[in-house]
């Protein structure tokens, strides 16, 4: 689902930019 995907990729790239070493 694109919703989901896009949901995904945002929880990701947050949490990329909060924890780049994780």
């Amino acid at each position: 689902f694109l919703f989901g995907y896009l949901m995904a990729a945002g929880f990701y790239r947050v949490r990329r930019r909060y924890a780049p070493a994780g």
